[in-house]
């Protein structure tokens, strides 16, 4: 099994109606390809985790980097799982903004240091998974 995490922007903003009609057709999507994952959104900016077997999510992410309402899309993390963290959601979401003031900022300071690592996901595998398992936990 496959985890992947990437971080994006928005090439525009999303209207709160578009928001949740991608979230649903993403829960949809990933329920059929045995995908479960989170989705973060802030300020137009997104994190998303996904995980589930390799090619599943490889095509997936292709298919996203390929979107173009996506930009500056950037791999923050990928490694082989045994176990999913978000074994219980087709697509978990958080709006960081219905999130308390500091840790809005944590999660926006974590997505733009992310997009502009200049790719050195290996210096971000620790925070991506202290970040992912503190929501995990707090979301269930």
């Amino acid at each position: 099994m496959l985890t992947l995490v990437y971080v994006s922007s928005a090439t525009e903003l999303l209207t709160e109606h578009e928001l949740l009609e991608l979230l649903r057709h993403s829960r949809r999507n990933n329920a059929e390809l045995g995908i479960t994952g989170l989705l973060l959104h802030i300020g137009g900016n997104f994190m998303q985790a996904l995980e589930g077997p390799d090619e599943a999510v490889e095509a997936l992410y292709n298919r996203i980097g390929a979107d173009p309402r996506h930009r500056q899309v950037r791999t923050i993390l990928r490694m082989a799982s045994a176990h999913r963290m978000f074994s219980d959601w087709n697509m978990g979401f958080q709006e960081a903004a219905s999130l308390p003031p500091e840790v809005q900022g944590q999660v926006s300071s974590f997505i733009d240091d992310a997009q502009h690592s200049g790719g050195r996901a290996a210096d971000q595998v620790s925070p991506v998974l202290m970040l992912l398992r503190g929501f995990a936990r707090t979301m269930r």
